[in-house]
């Protein structure tokens, strides 16, 4: 394994950025409490140059700008695996913008890897079988151990070497246009779905697998109960789901305890039993049946929209089987139903609704237009 260097104070990392300034790419991958916390926080930013490789440590309050204006520069090529989740996190906590990425998932995607992990990918091109022991590690604990740090290290090692290699495949199955402009509109924010505030939305339970399926009396206990979880979980910063799994809160609803005591079997988190568990009994004892399930407009739309959005996806299927591409690749189910909602008349309105990139707008748009256009009522 190559050395690396860890980063906590702002000397090491002022020397790192003479490096960075000059390196001919740069390597880049994060890690986040995500799986640990209820609000994303970076932890680390591993890097990797023709000749060094940094891992910085983000929680140490450093001096981070000078890196930001390396990532918004065009001059160095800068390599993720899934881009999209990377930026997303820097935007979402920097405001940073990036130029010049290239990402080995998505090039995965254009090449029809069965496999597009990078797991999958160093094997493939590399010949090294990497571990994931550390996957769902804790990145907010410190100090990090030497195996939490061999493994963020070795995300970025081999990205340069699978670049290499995806670049004449791409050239080679006639996609590297298409793909760049992907990479492209990618940088520009394009199809993001982080936002930067979730506002919150008091029928999110219904997002839950098998809620509204319940009964009307469950489904008013399993609102309540999932309004507590939420609650705690942000003020204690701490992931929903450790609190209480959903499978445990469809069981808690259905078994209904009727004591703080019997709450131990339903799997909550020692913090929320403490703190809420009378409120979760009082919950379960008093919600009101919901009867009727409350109209939500990001789940259902109007029955013209959703007969467009189905011609929309025979479109899109046959635009799949022509050209042998997974669907989300040539234009996802949230922009097919953005169009159907916006209903656009011409190529150019298309284009001013920023849902896709120049090349499927040049490519896909007079074939949407003529599917999901027309004149509006």
């Amino acid at each position: 394994m190559p050395d690396y260097i860890y980063i906590d104070r702002q000397q090491p990392l002022d020397l790192a950025y003479s490096v960075l300034d000059k390196a001919p790419y740069l390597a880049v991958d994060t890690e986040s409490s995500g799986y640990y916390t209820y609000y994303s926080e970076l932890c680390l930013i591993q890097i990797s140059t023709d000749s060094q490789h940094f891992i910085i440590d983000t929680l140490a309050k450093l001096e981070l700008q000078r890196l930001a204006h390396i990532f918004a520069g065009q001059n160095i090529p800068k390599i993720f695996h899934a881009a999209a989740s990377d930026m997303g996190e820097f935007r979402r906590q920097y405001g940073w913008s990036f130029a010049n990425v290239f990402d080995t998932h998505m090039a995965a995607r254009y090449l029809r890897h069965e496999a597009c992990s990078l797991l999958a990918l160093v094997q493939r091109y590399v010949g090294v079988e990497l571990e994931k022991k550390e996957q769902k590690s804790n990145w907010m604990k410190r100090p990090l151990t030497k195996s939490q740090l061999d493994y963020a290290h070795l995300d970025t090692v081999y990205l340069y070497q699978i670049m290499q290699q995806m670049k004449e495949e791409l050239e080679r199955a006639g996609v590297m246009e298409e793909f760049q402009a992907e990479m492209d509109w990618m940088c520009e924010g394009g199809d993001d779905e982080l936002e930067i505030e979730k506002p919150d939305n008091p029928n999110a339970w219904m997002r839950v697998n098998g809620a509204i399926r319940l009964s009307a009396s469950a489904r008013g206990r399993f609102a309540a109960v999932y309004a507590l979880r939420e609650e705690r979980a942000k003020k204690e910063n701490i992931a929903a789901f450790r609190l209480m799994t959903n499978r445990n809160l469809f069981r808690l609803v259905e078994e209904l305890p009727e004591t703080t005591d019997e709450l131990h079997d339903f799997g909550l988190h020692p913090v929320f039993l403490r703190r809420d568990g009378s409120r979760v009994i009082e919950s379960l004892r008093e919600a009101k049946p919901i009867q009727q399930l409350p109209f939500d407009e990001r789940q259902w739309d109007p029955p013209e929209v959703e007969e467009r959005f189905r011609k929309l996806k025979e479109w899109r299927q046959k635009i799949v089987s022509r050209r042998d591409l997974e669907p989300a690749l040539i234009l996802s189910n949230r922009i097919l139903k953005e169009i159907a909602r916006k209903q656009p008349i011409s190529v150019d309105d298309l284009g001013a609704l920023h849902l896709m990139s120049d090349w499927k707008l040049h490519n896909y748009g007079p074939e949407v237009i003529k599917v999901a256009g027309g004149v509006r009522q």
